[in-house]
């Protein structure tokens, strides 16, 4: 018998040993099954968990869209409630009955009196506040309309403010 004839016999006899081994042990199989069907299990109940979880935090985030919608159609329900009892109040048929209730006339030029009072200066004040802290509008601000910056400025002005605003975010030192 030459080397390669032992070899191969070895091997085979070494083959007919693991297979028997196998055989003889059919409880590895299912094992094998078992360990498959149990990772396939838990893995479907993971991704169930996950849905679920997802699903409920989409559920109450729309929930509270709703509900924040409604708070704002309320609101703006109740802002025009009231802006139609102001306009109702400040009618001029509703003006003019209250006025008829205080028993109030027109002022006729000819019948106001001037009281001149001793050690009063015009423009003089004691509101408890120093003079200086109370602000006196001009006579050309009486008379023109009085509109906020946020109100004049034109949406391409405010997008260059905004870029200003976060510039030093995206600048680079200088240097580099």
């Amino acid at each position: 018998m030459n080397k390669a004839d032992y070899f191969s016999q070895a091997q085979q006899s070494l083959r007919d040993f693991l297979n028997q081994a196998y055989l003889e042990a059919p409880w590895r199989k299912h094992v094998r099954i078992f360990t498959a069907i149990l990772v396939f299990f838990i893995a479907g109940i993971l991704f169930s968990a996950l849905y679920l979880m997802i699903s409920s935090d989409a559920a109450t985030t729309g929930r509270e869209i709703q509900d924040h919608q409604y708070t704002s159609r309320l609101m703006q329900q109740q802002n025009s409630d009231m802006e139609s009892k102001i306009a109702a109040l400040s009618s001029a048929s509703e003006m003019k009955r209250r006025v008829e209730k205080m028993s109030l006339q027109p002022v006729d030029t000819s019948t106001i009196e001037y009281v001149m009072v001793p050690g009063y200066q015009k423009g003089q004040i004691n509101l408890g506040v120093p003079a200086e802290d109370i602000p006196v509008a001009a006579s050309s601000d009486l008379t023109s309309p009085i509109i906020t910056s946020e109100y004049t400025q034109s949406w391409m002005d405010w997008l260059i403010q905004q870029v200003k605003n976060y510039e030093p975010l995206y600048s680079f030192a200088d240097g580099g």
